[in-house]
């Protein structure tokens, strides 16, 4: 557990090490996944799988997870992956209740870049500069939030069915701007 500094939030932190870690003395690329506590452990079988299979390098697994259980789990996503501030009454009814609190996306990045981050490449041995960021859903539209945010902190980004129509498209209007003040965007980013 890591509690932040920053929002003062407690993070459950799970470490999935590859295979080879403790019998070679190799550097990993890391991956950071989002939703740990609902998705660690199919992460963790599909990326053995395709490493197995030589379809990616063996890779650490770091995933942010939240406290309590599924009765917290869309209060604790809506808050952390959120750019923005939305009231719930400012929701369609049928949302409410899903998305409790909003607009933490600032400090839960500021969560993983000044304490989580350091934290893993103080304690593991990885590939400097050989990080990826993955989210789902609300962690999509977080995955996206970074990229434009603080470009370069992850040299990949997966962002799967990304909640992108947040606030009003929020995140479409950030890439506009983006790519208006920058002439190119030094990542790689798969997205489905």
């Amino acid at each position: 557990n890591i509690t932040s500094k920053i929002n003062g939030v407690t993070y459950p932190i799970f470490v999935a090490l590859p295979g080879s870690y403790s019998t070679s003395n190799k550097t990993y690329p890391v991956v950071y996944m989002l939703d740990a506590y609902s998705s660690f452990g199919i992460m963790v079988q599909m990326a053995r799988l395709l490493s197995f299979d030589k379809e990616i390098p063996e890779v650490i697994i770091v995933g942010i997870s939240s406290e309590g259980g599924s009765k917290e789990f869309n209060y604790n996503r809506s808050r952390d992956f959120t750019p923005t501030q939305i009231q719930p009454e400012k929701l369609p009814e049928d949302l409410r209740s899903s998305f409790p609190a909003s607009g933490g996306a600032e400090k839960f990045l500021g969560f993983i870049k000044d304490e989580l981050i350091p934290y893993v490449e103080s304690n593991y041995r990885f590939s400097p500069g050989d990080r990826t960021l993955e989210g789902h859903s609300l962690g999509g539209l977080f995955v996206f939030y970074s990229l434009f945010k603080e470009p370069g902190l992850f040299k990949r980004y997966i962002a799967i069915s990304p909640a992108l129509l947040w606030d009003d498209g929020l995140l479409l209007k950030q890439e506009e701007k983006f790519f208006r003040d920058h002439k190119s965007l030094e990542s790689i980013i798969y997205t489905a």
